[in-house]
């Protein structure tokens, strides 16, 4: 290995407390130069951190599903005198400010109107 390729490998990893001794000997061991060894780790955290935003991403548009669904069942079981339609139940949750307390106003009252219908 050659001692040219450990800057790149220092530039990845300032600040860490590693120092690139060990990643170079590793990469070292498996026959991959220090800088392709820096390469591909940064390939690996792309493809994690896509997989990780596909699933978060997922999740997300499941929840706000859930919420408008049951907004409208409460509704529909014959709950009276609720606020917040089943778009703003949803829709509260992508207006800045009113994320901080909207979205649980609404959830309070479609967990009031699912306990208690009628009322």
């Amino acid at each position: 290995m050659c001692r040219n390729d450990l800057p790149a490998v220092r530039k990845f990893y300032p600040g860490l407390g590693l120092t690139p001794a060990p990643i170079a000997a590793f990469a070292e061991e498996f026959g991959v130069r220090g800088s392709e060894a820096v390469a591909i780790n940064g390939d690996r955290h792309l493809f994690i951190g896509l997989g990780l935003l596909g699933i978060q991403l997922t999740t997300s548009i499941l929840f706000l599903m859930w919420i408008y669904r049951a907004n409208s069942n409460a509704r529909q079981l014959g709950a009276q005198g609720m606020k917040f339609s089943p778009g703003w139940s949803v829709g509260f949750y992508f207006i800045p400010i009113l994320w901080f307390w909207k979205p649980y106003q609404a959830m309070k009252e479609i967990w009031q109107a699912s306990k208690a219908p009628s009322c």
